[in-house]
């Protein structure tokens, strides 16, 4: 139905045709086959045949989902006959429980290989010199940009055409394009529509773009951007929006050194605050996977922005506390910073991680605990037997 309603919203284009897909968002949430559809559209839409082309390349992927699927419940089908099988035999008394141990052990072990072999295999093994040189042949833009020990920027590389749809730059740097079946929604929004093209200088200032590779004739060279603004700044005003397409329409024109916009869903979580002025200042001190601190001192409440993108598992802390982060500029993450000297600091905890590796270990001791007493009850019965055996010899 909602593939169906955004043909027809494309198809008949119009000043309204952004009104009207902001409803149908409103009416049908897109599912994940909705935004690879609706993604490819976008990144195609130059082409005359970008509607047929995304259909069949959707129902392919749904075909090949199919397959493996069905693929996978055979083999573990398979699996699961012949483990039953071994229990069956060693219940009727046909195989003893060594064998059994030793059937199970096998059955296990190839399983675990067949599977972990389509991830891991022998072209996971290379010589890293060799396949630099094959795959991601280091180019004189290349090293320029990894003379800059600044840890802190990222890359756009467009000297081979569309960057979202090559990963070669992400070899090397902190790549703001990239290709990966697995993306996140507003990113891939915000690549269709601020970054495709002719992409927006302030989009790639507020993402913190120091490089920009491109093509000068027959060279490949890295120009620098001076406006890159770092990994995070103070604001002096939040303008709110109603809806994605507004805000993703605002970032248009914007000055994100100054000026961020946000949703107006998140007016409670910006609070209220002051405009930042050359007094306030906020740096990152330490970055990690799942850890990024900063310090702040400033001599009254200001909305900072953190060139990181907005997602529900990022918790934020100031001095320990927990407070509310608001998704700025479409993408990025913002926060009421009190006035005063502040640490703080970015978790990424999900519940649904930690839910599960409680599960996990909750089950492990469960299983751990019923194969104790397993070989406590075959232990007894062959200790009760030799007992019996000889009372049996005594008498």
């Amino acid at each position: 139905m909602r593939t169906a309603e955004f043909d027809k919203i494309l198809t008949a284009g119009g000043a309204d045709a952004n009104a009207k897909l902001s409803a149908l968002n409103a009416t049908y949430s897109p599912e994940r086959d909705n935004q690879v559809y609706e993604g490819m559209v976008a990144n195609m839409q130059q082409s005359p045949t970008a509607l047929a082309d995304a259909r069949a390349f959707v129902t392919s992927l749904r075909k090949d989902r199919a397959s493996i699927l069905l693929g996978d419940i055979g083999r573990s089908f398979l699996y699961i006959l012949l483990a039953g099988a071994l229990i069956f035999a060693f219940a009727k008394k046909k195989v003893s429980a060594t064998i059994l141990m030793i059937g199970m052990i096998m059955l296990t072990l190839i399983d675990l290989l067949t599977l972990d072999s389509k991830y891991l295999n022998s072209y996971n093994y290379d010589n890293t010199d060799s396949y630099e040189q094959d795959e991601f042949p280091i180019r004189p833009a290349d090293q320029q940009i990894l003379a800059d020990k600044d840890p802190n920027f990222r890359v756009l590389d467009m000297s081979g055409g569309d960057p979202f749809q090559t990963s070669n730059a992400s070899y090397y740097h902190k790549s703001i394009g990239g290709n990966h079946a697995a993306k996140l929604g507003i990113y891939d929004d915000l690549a269709a529509n601020q970054l495709s093209g002719n992409p927006n200088p302030a989009v790639l200032d507020m993402l913190n773009t120091k490089y920009v590779i491109q093509r000068q004739g027959e060279q490949v060279v890295a120009a620098t951007n001076p406006g890159a603004l770092g990994n995070v700044w103070f604001v002096k005003n939040v303008i709110l929006v109603t809806g994605p397409v507004a805000e993703m329409n605002g970032l248009t024109g914007l000055n994100t050194r100054d000026t961020a916009v946000a949703d107006k869903s998140f007016e409670a979580a910006i609070g209220q605050y002051s405009p930042a002025d050359s007094s306030a200042t906020i740096k990152q001190t330490k970055f990690d996977f799942d850890e990024i601190t900063y310090q702040s001192t400033a001599n009254a409440a200001h909305v900072a922005i953190f060139s990181e993108i907005f997602y529900k598992d990022w918790k934020a802390y100031i001095d320990g506390k927990e407070v509310p982060i608001f998704k700025a500029n479409y993408v990025l993450r913002g926060l009421n910073v009190p006035a005063g000297a502040h640490t703080i600091t970015f978790k990424f905890e999900p519940s649904i991680f930690y839910w599960s590796d409680t599960l996990s270990s909750a089950t492990g001791w469960v299983l751990t605990a019923l194969i104790l007493f397993c070989v406590f009850v075959y232990w007894r019965r062959g200790r009760n037997g030799i007992t019996q055996s000889q009372n049996d010899v005594r008498a």
